[in-house]
């Protein structure tokens, strides 16, 4: 699942993931996200951390108090040092810097599934 508002960003996102094999749900927003993982399993979530009304940081928390445990990533354009010790605490095992490759994608949702002891 790949949660974010900009829709030039999620549109090079999932044409990246999916030329590469992968499936992506996007969501445009933390609330459209909450609706999405309530019909369907996911392997793992990209989370922009700065959405409109539920943030990335907030969504993680959602997701987590639900009970989903599937990785989650965040992928942001902040470049403050706080953005990924905040989203690590959130429970983010990912954290990317916009601009991304598709390289760098497919890493880093092979080393959260990893580190969840999930194969892909």
């Amino acid at each position: 699942m790949l949660v974010e508002d900009d829709p030039t960003v999620a549109q090079v996102i999932t044409g990246l993931l999916t030329a590469r094999g992968h499936q992506v749900i996007h969501a445009a927003h933390g609330l459209a996200a909450l609706a999405e993982v309530g019909g369907q399993t996911f392997d793992v979530g990209l989370l922009d951390l700065d959405l409109p009304a539920l943030d990335g940081i907030a969504l993680a928390g959602q997701l987590r108090g639900s009970g989903h445990r599937f990785p989650l990533i965040a992928v942001t354009a902040r470049a403050d040092a706080q953005a990924e010790q905040l989203a690590r605490a959130a429970g983010m095992v990912g954290f990317l810097r916009k601009p991304v490759t598709g390289q760098m994608l497919v890493d880093a949702i092979a080393e959260a599934l990893a580190a969840t002891g999930q194969a892909q």
